[in-house]
């Protein structure tokens, strides 16, 4: 059945557990994600941090790995690096990742 359904006005069923839980937890996943950092590159864009691209990486049900993959890197220890603070991830590889999550596209 479609999330959607569920939002919509008028309508008073509650959502199956399993689907309440995944609603619940993409909510927690796009809080840890500053409005700054789905702004355009330049318009006063905030970096961000490794919450938010462990975030991201979750609601676009990524791994490391696959993550890597998707972005024509190498290594995916890049992106261990990204996700444990340890370097910041590149505008271009987060714009990516924002818009294979459903974030939409922020360029």
């Amino acid at each position: 059945m479609h999330l959607a359904r569920y939002n919509a006005s008028g309508d008073d069923r509650s959502p199956p557990r399993k689907v309440k839980k995944i609603m619940d937890e993409t909510q927690v996943l796009k809080k840890a994600i500053k409005a700054e950092s789905l702004r355009p590159f330049g318009e006063d864009w905030e970096q961000p941090d490794a919450t938010a691209v462990r975030a991201v990486l979750k609601l676009a049900n990524l791994t490391g790995g696959g993550a890597a993959r998707r972005l024509g890197i190498s290594d995916s220890r890049t992106v261990r690096r990204w996700t444990g603070g340890d370097s910041n991830i590149s505008y271009a590889a987060w714009a990516l990742l924002c818009e294979i999550a459903g974030l939409g596209k922020i360029w």
